[in-house]
């Protein structure tokens, strides 16, 4: 019994099931969501939206701290952090274009997927 109020409790707040009164009855009813399209949207602004936001500041992050380094680095090792810092600015560029592209699917259901053609071309 408590695995399946947890489970309808989850379903419930990922919007899957909502809960439907039926009037003169005490019993909990339940009704499923219909709109695969508008679930997927959900979870995609609730879940992956924020997971790549993460990504994203993560990089930033990450660039930060290599500028720093490299100022007092040796020859050797500003050439190693250079060759970072250009990955990880790439890296960068393709999480900001996906981030774009996941916030672009979640606002109308549709993607226009030449950002990430144009990402991909300039990454090589």
């Amino acid at each position: 019994a408590g695995s399946v109020s947890m489970t309808i409790q989850d379903l419930l707040t990922w919007g899957v099931i909502r809960r439907v009164f039926v009037p003169g009855d005490r019993r909990r009813f339940y009704e499923a969501q219909t709109d695969i399209l508008s679930l997927v949207i959900r979870v995609f602004r609730e879940r992956e939206l924020r997971m790549v936001g993460d990504v994203v500041a993560r990089l930033e992050e990450s660039l930060r701290i290599l500028d720093g380094e490299g100022r007092s680095s040796s020859a050797d090792q500003m050439m190693d952090n250079r060759f970072v810092v250009t990955r990880v600015r790439k890296l960068l560029a393709l999480a900001r274009v996906g981030y774009g592209l996941i916030e672009q699917f979640t606002q109308g259901g549709m993607v226009d997927l030449r950002a990430l053609r144009g990402a991909l071309t300039r990454s090589r």
